[in-house]
């Protein structure tokens, strides 16, 4: 006599309509995800051209007189008709987040925030703000903190 086992039968449609739902919503999440660009192609797409690199620095322990040099060197660049960027860097509590100058060929000066992942997860995308309301790096000075960190700072900041 051939015994079958019925649970034997029921489990196995089970797991496959399971497994299959695992792998449908996985398939949405992905394609449900906001694209992604990189903080350097937010900075390419405003200068459209290679921006010298006047400095990237740390957000904690920044280098004050290198993070005067960077603004030098964006004065530079400006004087040359030259697109350049530069920054503070570094982590977050949960994501990268960036601060600094992009300045274009034809002599503007902007300020830029940027947040890799604003909402704290991967299902939002990277946050890049452009202040376009002003344009003379002179507003940008590098300042003492309470923290007792140096940071670049925008005067005309709002």
């Amino acid at each position: 006599m051939v015994r079958f086992d019925v649970d034997a039968y029921l489990v196995s449609p089970i797991l496959v309509a399971v497994l299959g739902m695992t792998v449908t919503l996985a398939a949405d999440m992905r394609r449900n995800q906001p694209e992604r660009m990189s903080l350097d192609a937010h900075i390419l797409k405003e200068t459209t051209v290679s921006p010298v690199d006047c400095g990237t620095h740390p957000l904690e322990g920044a280098d004050p007189e290198a993070l005067h040099r960077s603004l030098e060197c964006g004065e530079d660049a400006l004087k040359q008709h030259l697109a350049f960027k530069t920054m503070q860097r570094g982590p977050g509590i949960d994501s990268e987040i960036a601060y600094g100058l992009i300045g274009l060929r034809d002599g503007a000066v902007f300020w830029f925030d940027y947040d890799s992942r604003p909402c704290g997860g991967p299902m939002c995308a990277e946050k890049f703000d452009v202040q376009r309301e002003w344009a003379d790096i002179r507003a940008v000075v590098v300042v003492h903190d309470r923290q007792g960190q140096h940071r670049f700072r925008w005067l005309g900041r709002r």
